[in-house]
Parts: structure tokens; C-alpha cells; sequence
């Protein structure tokens, strides 16, 4: 496989992500249905109400989702969900956009995208702010960029292919 199919690869495969991403974020879906009820968004138009449910206390969300004494599986689901769910920006962008190579970069395009996400939702009607989100989602960025660099490691030890040398600048 040559370079520039591989690119193109993962082009289609950063769309897709990232519609999910949007998708998921925005639109609170799960398993193709809109948990997001017209109701809900009625009930949310005034920025007011905005701010008042907003955390910007860093660990004030998570704390208070454990001490709601929520079952454990959404507890993991909030938090373990922001991390997976950008992890592919960490592993896919670097790939894409070489500048982006180093791990301070891919960790400041994490929490920029993030912090967009987060004040649309505080400005918009689509879920809360909170700053933990843009915390984990940060790490989570990280993380796909540590296994992209690990990925990178083991195909270059492993496999002779001539397409890796194409995110050859990837570094920690």
C-alpha cells in the first residue's frame, strides 16, 4: 500500500470519527435513537439556565456524579467515554497534519476542540459545560497520541512496510 492510499484511508476514517463525535456529543445519541427530547431543549433556551447547570470547577462533575450515588456503570461510562471517545483525535490527526507530531501540540488540539465543544454546549442547548469533560477529553487525546506512537514503534520493528515512513515525524 503507497502513502497517499493510506492517507486517504484515514481521511474517510477521521470523517466518520468525527461525525460520530459530533453526534454523540451533541445530539446525546445512543444506538442510533435521540435521547434528546424536544422538551428538554424548550425547557433549556435562556442562557441562564445555561450557566446554572454549567461546572467550572474542575472534579466538582465527577465528584458529584459518584456522590450521586449513580450505578457504577454510568460512572464509568461518563468518565471512561470522554477518554475513549478522544482518543481517535490523538491517534488519527497527528497522522494527518504532521504538525500536530508532538505530544504538547496533539494535547493543545485536544483541549482546543474540546473547549469549542464545551461552550457551544454552555451557549447552545445541547447538554451542559464542564470542565472536567474538557479534562478527560484532553487525556484522552493523549492517550490515542501514546498509542499512536506505540503503534508506529511496533510496526517498524515487526513489519516491513514502505507507508509507515509517511508518519515517520510522530514523536512523544
Amino acid at each position: 500500500m503507497n502513502a497517499n492510499i493510506f492517507i486517504k484511508i484515514i481521511w474517510v476514517f477521521f470523517i466518520i470519527y468525527f461525525i460520530v463525535l459530533l453526534d454523540l456529543i451533541f445530539f446525546k445519541t445512543q444506538l442510533g435513537t435521540i435521547n434528546y427530547h424536544y422538551s428538554q431543549i424548550a425547557s433549556r433556551l435562556t442562557l441562564w439556565h445555561n450557566f446554572r447547570l454549567a461546572y467550572f470547577t474542575p472534579l466538582r462533575g465527577i465528584i458529584n456524579v459518584i456522590l450521586s450515588h449513580e450505578p457504577m456503570a454510568f460512572i464509568f461510562q461518563n468518565t471512561l467515554g470522554n477518554i475513549v471517545c478522544f482518543m481517535p483525535l490523538g491517534f488519527l490527526v497527528p497522522v494527518l497534519l504532521p504538525v500536530t507530531n508532538r505530544l504538547r501540540r496533539i494535547v493543545l488540539v485536544g483541549l482546543a476542540l474540546s473547549f469549542i465543544f464545551e461552550t457551544i454546549q454552555l451557549f447552545g442547548f445541547f447538554g451542559n459545560f464542564d470542565v472536567d469533560d474538557m479534562i478527560l477529553n484532553t487525556a484522552g487525546t493523549a492517550l490515542g497520541f501514546y498509542c499512536l506512537s506505540r503503534t508506529k514503534l511496533l510496526i517498524k520493528r515487526h513489519l516491513n512496510v514502505s507507508w509507515i515512513h509517511s508518519f515517520d515525524e510522530v514523536k512523544l
